[in-house]
């Protein structure tokens, strides 16, 4: 089951506590945080809380408060990686515009491998600990 119920381009800006069920058990520390109702908290905060690697790859990345905490967690010196889709399908020029800004920042910033253009699997890993999957 995917850990992580994609949402968090199009959020509204009333903020929703998040909320997590585990589905598994108690003991497997596998969550699904379904999306849109908990925003984009529990990423931002997984961002914000990473200690050493933040590992981004997504198909369209616009959400001014990630994109915050992704340069907030490079000048703390976090190794930020983000890989982006060129040319998202009816996304305009929003990832160019971010990588431009997270470029400027400091940010390591990719394009994806063409050959597999408008793949929609999005994937945060912060500190190889904790892993969200968004589909």
């Amino acid at each position: 089951m995917t850990l992580l119920v994609y949402g968090w381009f199009y959020i509204s800006q009333n903020i929703i506590k998040p909320h997590g069920e585990n589905v598994l058990g108690a003991d497997t520390n596998v969550s699904v945080i379904v999306q849109p109702e908990s925003g984009e908290i529990p990423i931002v905060n997984a961002i914000d809380n990473a200690k050493s690697e933040v590992l981004v790859e997504v198909y369209l990345l616009s959400d001014k408060k990630v994109i915050e905490s992704l340069i907030n967690a490079k000048k703390r010196r976090v190794d930020v990686k983000v890989m982006l889709e060129k040319h998202p399908f009816g996304g305009g020029n929003i990832n160019i515009t971010t990588n431009e800004t997270l470029d400027s920042a400091g940010v390591s910033t990719e394009w994806s491998n063409p050959k597999y253009s408008l793949t929609h699997e999005k994937a945060i890993i912060v500190d190889k600990n904790l892993l969200f999957v968004l589909s």
